[in-house]
């Protein structure tokens, strides 16, 4: 279930929210906000152009979340860009990659709360603008059941 949207800017601001099923009030602050380069060594490198720009952020969530609240970029990633060949379209090629984001450092004085990291939508030119995040619930409407398939 989508959750309330919100902007932060700089280590140390906070957004709180309210969690739609149990009322639990919940409190978010960014620890490490900072816009980062992917290093580009993708399969397929060579016929794509790949957006490399994104904003990774460090935070912590008072009182801990858990596995039923994630926090998204609301932005959609920049789609990669089909290079032109010149050359013959059958030829034989080998393709190897990786993919590497940049380490962002943490640290919290409270040794209670857990540090999280997200990483934002990727763009091919710096991320200038404050990203724009989304609270989604995952919500259990039932409780689990097991039925035995004959």
């Amino acid at each position: 279930m989508p959750g309330p949207h919100f902007k932060l800017h700089a280590p140390g601001d906070s957004f709180s929210f309210v969690h739609p099923m149990n009322g639990t009030e919940y409190t978010l602050t960014v620890q490490a906000l900072e816009p980062q380069t992917m290093e580009q060594e993708l399969p397929g490198s060579e016929q794509w152009l790949y957006p490399m720009h994104l904003t990774a952020m460090c935070y912590t969530v008072f009182p801990e979340q858990g596995k039923d609240i994630s926090i998204y970029d609301c932005a959609e990633s920049d789609k990669p860009i089909k290079i032109a060949r010149n050359t013959e379209p059958f030829a034989p090629e080998a393709q190897n990659g990786m993919v590497y984001f940049g380490t962002v450092v943490c640290e919290t004085d409270d040794a209670e709360k857990e540090l999280h990291t997200i990483y934002s939508s990727l763009h091919f030119e710096p991320v200038t603008d404050d990203v724009e995040w989304c609270v989604i619930f995952h919500l259990k409407q039932f409780e689990e059941e097991s039925f035995l398939l004959i």
